[in-house]
C-alpha cells in the first residue's frame, strides 16, 4: 500500500452552522468515505457524516482522512504488520475527533480495496456495537452490498502477477462511478430514511443495486479476462450444433438488451456440427451480440448470417449503430479501450476482449469492419474441428 499514513492531531475546521449538529444520536449509526490509498485523501464522504462527527462534508473533500482521529497503536501495528489495509470486513476501533471538541470511539470497515496505481478504498465508520434489529433498508443494503455481491469474483480474480499496474488502475477507474453512486445513496438513505417518501427510497435503493450489479458484471468480466490471459480455462469441447447454439444466443441477448431491435438470424444448413466448448463460444457470441444491441438505435435491427463449408463455419453480425471511428478500430480488442464515439453509452471495454480471446482458442478468426454513423460488422472463422489453441495475453 506504500507509506503508513501520517497521523495529526490538527482537526478540520467545522462552519457555525454544522458545529452544533454533531450528536451521539443512536439512530446515527454509520458513515462512508472513499479514500485514496496512496495519498490518504478524502475523496468523498456521505452527508451523515455531519449528524456522525458534526463536519460539513464539503469541509472534508481532500483532507487527510488521518486528521479526523486520534494516533492510534492498533492502525500503525496492522499497517506494519502487513503493508496491506486489513481484510474487508475487519474493523478497527479508531478515536474520532468531533467539532464539539470530544472523542468518539467508532468502528472502521474497509470495505473495499483495489491496488491500483490510483487506487482507493471505501470505509465505512460505525458504531461500536452494531443495531440489534437493522430496518428494511438495512437489510436491502446488506443483500446487495458489494462484499456480497462479488466476493466470489474477487476470489478468482487473476494473481497479481498476471495483472500489470496499468490493467488495475483501469479497474480502479471503472468501478469509481458505481461506488459513488452507492456511497452517495446509502448516505441519503442513511440521513433521511424516515422523512423520504416510500417512491424516493425504492429509487435510491434501485440506484445502489443498479450500481452492485454493474460492479458485479465488471469484476465477472475481469475475472473472465484475466484467466483467458493466463491461460487458466481449459478448452473443453464437444459436438454442438450451431444453428441450435447461435439461436439461443440471440433470444437470451434480445431478451437481456430490452431494446426494441430485432435481430434476424438466418442459416444454410439447418445442421451444421462443430467441436467447441459451447460455454466459451456462447460467452464470445454473447458480448459481441450484446454490443450490436447497445451501440444500435430504436428501429435498427441486426443481422446475423451463419455458413459453412466443409472445414469452417462463417458467422457475420452486423448492425446500423454508431460505429467505430478509423483510430479505433487498431485498438478494438484492447482492454478496456472504448471507441471515441460512445458518449455516455455504459460499457467497461472488457468485453470484445474476451470474444476476441475466446474466438483465438477455438483457433479461429475475428475481424472488424466499420464505417462510423453506419454500423459495424464482424466476422467470425470458425473450424469446425480444431486442437485448442495456445492462450494469448493481450
Amino acid at each position: 500500500m506504500g507509506a503508513i499514513p501520517t497521523t495529526s492531531t490538527h482537526r478540520p475546521a467545522a462552519s457555525d452552522s454544522t458545529a452544533s449538529r454533531v450528536s451521539d444520536n443512536p439512530t446515527c449509526k454509520e458513515a462512508f468515505f472513499l479514500i485514496q490509498i496512496r495519498s490518504n485523501q478524502i475523496m468523498a464522504v456521505s452527508e451523515n457524516i455531519r449528524d456522525v462527527l458534526g463536519y460539513n462534508p464539503s469541509t472534508l473533500i481532500g483532507r487527510s482522512f488521518s486528521e479526523l482521529h486520534a494516533p492510534s497503536l492498533q492502525l500503525m501495528q496492522e499497517e506494519l504488520r502487513s503493508q496491506v489495509l486489513p481484510e474487508s470486513g475487519q474493523p478497527l476501533i479508531l478515536n474520532f475527533f468531533t467539532t464539539r471538541g470530544s472523542l468518539r470511539a467508532l468502528q472502521v470497515r474497509y470495505d473495499w480495496l483495489v491496488n491500483a496505481a490510483d487506487d482507493i478504498k471505501m470505509l465505512i465508520l460505525s458504531d461500536s456495537e452494531p443495531a440489534a434489529n437493522p430496518t428494511p433498508i438495512q437489510e436491502t443494503l446488506q443483500r446487495h452490498s458489494p462484499a456480497n455481491e462479488t466476493t466470489s469474483a474477487l476470489a478468482n480474480l487473476p494473481t497479481a502477477s498476471g495483472l500489470d499496474e496499468t490493467f488495475l488502475s483501469k479497474i480502479s477507474h471503472q468501478l469509481r462511478s458505481p461506488l459513488g453512486v452507492t456511497l452517495s445513496s446509502a448516505g441519503i438513505l442513511s440521513r433521511y430514511e424516515k422523512t423520504l417518501s416510500a417512491e424516493e427510497r425504492q429509487d435510491y435503493l434501485n440506484a445502489i443495486i443498479d450500481s452492485v450489479r454493474s460492479m458485479h458484471l465488471l469484476l465477472e468480466d475481469i475475472v473472465w479476462l484475466g484467466r483467458l490471459q493466463l491461460g487458466a480455462i481449459p478448452l473443453a469441447p464437444g459436438i454442438a450444433n450451431l444453428p441450435a447454439l447461435c439461436h439461443e444466443v440471440v433470444e437470451e441477448a434480445r431478451s437481456a438488451s430490452g431494446k426494441p431491435i430485432p435481430i434476424l438470424f438466418t442459416h444454410q444448413p439447418q445442421h451444421i456440427p462443430i467441436l467447441c466448448d459451447q460455454s466459451l463460444l456462447r460467452l464470445a457470441l454473447t458480448h459481441i451480440l450484446s454490443n450490436a444491441l447497445k451501440f444500435s438505435h430504436n428501429g435498427d435491427s441486426i443481422q446475423f448470417k451463419l455458413s459453412c463449408d466443409d472445414a469452417h463455419a462463417y458467422l457475420t453480425i452486423s448492425d446500423h449503430g454508431i460505429g467505430i471511428p478509423e483510430m479505433d478500430l487498431k485498438k478494438l480488442f484492447t482492454p478496456f479501450h472504448r471507441g471515441s464515439n460512445v458518449g455516455d453509452i455504459h460499457g467497461n471495454g472488457i468485453g470484445l476482449t474476451i470474444a476476441w480471446h475466446c474466438i483465438k482458442l477455438h483457433g479461429g478468426e475475428i475481424q472488424a469492419t466499420s464505417v462510423a454513423g453506419h454500423g459495424s460488422t464482424f466476422q467470425i472463422t470458425l473450424p469446425l474441428s480444431h486442437s485448442p489453441a495456445k492462450p494469448d495475453n493481450r
